[in-house]
């Protein structure tokens, strides 16, 4: 994620930010150039690896070029419990081509 902020229970507005990468022919990660995207999504597992929710994300920085995408919580439930949570980003690009992100983990604390 590139926002590193701690995440407590009941939160409410967290900032949400994950680098979108794509791995090249040589297996090396790249940050992917988000120009041209058409949707931009961040799913929340809790702590016992269940979908908690999907939020809507946009581009942090337009066009995108730094491959960061963004989402905020409006949710003062979501964060119901401390443990580690895991985020995964996904974005659909022009082409109809979908990019995802491995599940980064955060600390959700009481």
């Amino acid at each position: 994620m590139a926002a590193e902020g701690k995440i407590h229970v009941g939160d409410l507005g967290t900032d949400i930010q994950i680098v979108i990468t794509d791995t090249d022919i040589n297996g090396v990660n790249v940050i992917l150039d988000l120009t041209g995207s058409i949707s931009q999504f961040i799913k929340i597992f809790d702590p016992d690896g269940n979908l908690e929710t999907t939020l809507s994300a946009s581009i942090l920085n337009p066009p995108g070029t730094d491959g960061i995408i963004r989402a905020i919580n409006t949710s003062g439930t979501l964060f119901d419990e401390e443990g580690l949570w895991e985020f995964k980003g996904e974005i659909t690009d022009s082409g109809g081509n979908k990019f995802t992100t491995n599940r980064i983990g955060k600390e959700v604390l009481d």
